[in-house]
């Protein structure tokens, strides 16, 4: 069987995003897994992520190992998928916490990007879109 997530993370670190097309049903699995979530076939195939969203959910807290605040996001991918994210938007002020509802509304377009945290773990963020 194929080394899937230590595949997945490879080519992260290379500056791609990737997930998993079920070669039978024809699911977007992202992350990556060995299996398809829909009809459970093994037979998949790479495919490049466009990284283009929806942002559906937002909530903010203290992240106690890094010892700062974050969003985390929840978002539909254009592919389909509905993955967890930190969400990066310098515009929020996080000294005001109720702002966050204003990320609740289903409208606000977010794209996918390679993200190294402060410890040095490589892995998708998700930004918002300004236009």
């Amino acid at each position: 069987m194929e080394a899937i997530l230590h595949d997945f993370y490879a080519q992260l670190r290379q500056g791609v995003i990737l997930g998993r097309q079920c070669g039978r049903c024809g699911l977007v699995a992202f992350p990556p897994r060995g299996l398809c979530g829909s009809c459970g076939s093994s037979d998949s195939n790479w495919v490049e992520m466009s990284g283009d969203g929806r942002l559906l959910f937002a909530s903010s807290g203290p992240n106690l190992v890094l010892g700062s605040q974050y969003v985390m996001a929840t978002v539909e991918l254009q592919e389909g998928p509905i993955v967890a994210g930190v969400l990066l938007d310098d515009s929020l002020d996080l000294s005001h916490p109720e702002k966050i509802w204003d990320y609740c509304d289903g409208d606000i377009v977010v794209s996918a990007e390679i993200h190294t945290n402060p410890r040095g773990v490589v892995g998708i963020a998700f930004r918002v879109v300004r236009e």
